[in-house]
């Protein structure tokens, strides 16, 4: 779920860890809040004095004056819809349960 990895990354890396069944490395505490972007960094688990942080262009798009490049019409969402359904089926089969973002799609 994009929006819990925006908020509280450490709940998706716990749940990422449990379902491929290995050892919990990455915890709360191997994360922080960038002050200069808002979004979290992570602490390396073998050495937390060294740290992963997106650049200060992530999370940003290209043109908030104008983000009306970010559009598709809608026969190009129905053809991409149509051609990841069985992927997306698939997925959520791996996964187990509906994302809230695929509740259209399992």
């Amino acid at each position: 779920d994009g929006e819990e990895t925006l908020k509280e990354p450490y709940k998706t890396m716990e749940k990422a860890q449990d379902f491929l069944n290995i050892d919990n490395v990455l915890r709360k505490e191997h994360f922080f809040v960038n002050e200069e972007t808002g979004y979290y960094c992570a602490k390396r688990p073998e050495n937390m004095k060294k740290t992963f942080c997106l650049p200060k262009s992530k999370g940003r798009t290209g043109n908030l004056a104008d983000p009306s490049y970010l559009e598709l019409r809608e026969d190009q969402v129905k053809a991409l819809e149509e051609f990841f359904r069985p992927f997306n089926r698939q997925l959520c089969d791996i996964v187990g349960h509906s994302m809230s973002f695929y509740t259209d799609y399992c």
